[in-house]
């Protein structure tokens, strides 16, 4: 027995309104979050600016599992940039990273994290780290134009 045109509009109706509130759901947990304050520094705050960019290095952590940072941006996020992220110990590249959260604090003003889980078991227990952001305009092809560094003693904690 076939169905009825009618029963099968509805079930299209029903199969389109059903992908929109996935695409809704799914874009509502993937982007961007929005905080009304800065979470709490845990080392001291370095700060540097490049290209009319603000780089406020607030936090990092070194573990067993992960080796991770938290910067704040003022004057051109991700929505202008592209950021990427390179940690070294003692001169030598650890890991480059793109990826991160994102946290939305006002127009231009955002708080970003980076880290990484590959290579930290051949680490020792105290880094002498240089964390390096490079940063280029998304209206740009060139390479990035753009560079601070943080430079920071970090101990590993359980």
């Amino acid at each position: 027995m076939q169905p009825s045109s009618t029963t099968s509009k509805w079930m299209g109706l029903i199969l389109c309104v059903a992908a929109i509130i996935g695409y809704l759901v799914f874009d509502h947990f993937t982007s961007n979050q929005d905080i009304t304050h800065l979470p709490e520094a845990n080392i001291e705050i370095q700060t540097q600016s490049v290209n009319g960019i603000q780089f406020n290095l607030r936090s990092a952590a070194f573990t067993d599992q992960e080796l991770a940072i938290g910067y704040e941006v003022i004057g051109g996020g991700l929505e202008a940039n592209d950021l990427v992220c390179r940690f070294y110990n003692d001169g030598k590249l650890i890991e480059e990273t793109t990826g991160g959260a994102v946290y939305t604090i006002r127009d231009h003003h955002e708080y970003l994290s980076a880290g990484t889980s590959k290579g930290l078991d051949r680490l020792p227990n105290r880094l002498n780290l240089t964390v390096e952001i490079l940063s280029r305009s998304n209206a740009s092809a060139s390479a990035h134009d753009g560079a601070v560094q943080f430079h920071l003693m970090l101990d590993k904690s359980s």
